[in-house]
C-alpha cells in the first residue's frame, strides 16, 4: 500500500502572502486594491491540487481497513470515475479488505451467505479529493472483480489472488493487468479510447 500523500506547503504559503498584502495594504504600506489579487487564490489552488493531487488537507484520502469475519467469498465492485486504482494482494493476514481510499468516505460492505460484497464508488466520495484509491484484497479466498472508470487509469496486479473473474472497463483511461500466477477465471479487459497492457509470466500457455 502506497503511503499517503505528503502535505503540501503550497497553500499555507499561498494564505501567508494574501494575509501579508492585506496587513500592509490596511496600513498604507503599499497602495493596492487588494480585490484584484483574487486569482491568486485560483492559481494556489490548482498548483495544490497539481501538487498532492487535492485541495485541502482535511479532504485527502486515508487509509481503511475491513477484517475477514466469517466471509468466504468476495466480490468487489469499483467505480472510480476519474480516480485511478490500485489493486493488488494483502500482505496482512486476518483482513478481508485494506488500504486507502477517499477522506470522509468508507467502502460499503454487504454479507449474506458468507459471501461479501464491497462496493467503492466514486459518486458515494468526497467530490473534491482526487487522491487516488489504493485496493489491497485477502488471498485465502475467491474473488470475483468488476472494475470500471471513465477517466481515471486502472492497474491490477492479481499475482497471489485467488480470482474467479474479472470484469475490468475504461472510457478514456488506460488499464495494466499483470495476470494470476495461478490457475484463475476468465479476464475481461475492454478500454473506449485508453490503452490495455497485459503481463503476463513466461511460459504461461493456456492463452
Amino acid at each position: 500500500m502506497q503511503s499517503q500523500p505528503r502535505p503540501s506547503l503550497l497553500w499555507p504559503l499561498l494564505l501567508v502572502i494574501i494575509g501579508v498584502v492585506i496587513l500592509l495594504n490596511n496600513f498604507l504600506i503599499i497602495d493596492a486594491e487588494v480585490v484584484r489579487l483574487w486569482p491568486v487564490l485560483l492559481v494556489g489552488l490548482g498548483l495544490a491540487a497539481l501538487w498532492r493531487g487535492d485541495i485541502a488537507p482535511s479532504w485527502q484520502a486515508h487509509t481503511f481497513g475491513i477484517t475477514r469475519g466469517s466471509v468466504e467469498s468476495g466480490l468487489l465492485e469499483v467505480n472510480s470515475g476519474e480516480i485511478d486504482v490500485n489493486l493488488r494482494r494483502l500482505q496482512r493476514a486476518g483482513r478481508l479488505i485494506a488500504g486507502q481510499y477517499t477522506a470522509r468516505s468508507r467502502p460499503r460492505l454487504l454479507v449474506r451467505n458468507n459471501q461479501a460484497r464491497i462496493l467503492m464508488r466514486r459518486g458515494d466520495t468526497w467530490l473534491f479529493s482526487l487522491a487516488d484509491w489504493d485496493v489491497e484484497l485477502a488471498p485465502d479466498l475467491p474473488w470475483s472483480l468488476v472494475m470500471s472508470a471513465h477517466l481515471g487509469e486502472l492497474k491490477a496486479d492479481l499475482r497471489g489472488l485467488n480470482l474467479r473473474q474479472a470484469h475490468i472497463a475504461t472510457g478514456v483511461g488506460d488499464i495494466e493487468v499483470i495476470c494470476p500466477d495461478q490457475d484463475a477465471g476468465p479476464l475481461y479487459l475492454r478500454s473506449t479510447l485508453g490503452s490495455i497492457q497485459v503481463i503476463i509470466r513466461a511460459g504461461w500457455r493456456r492463452w
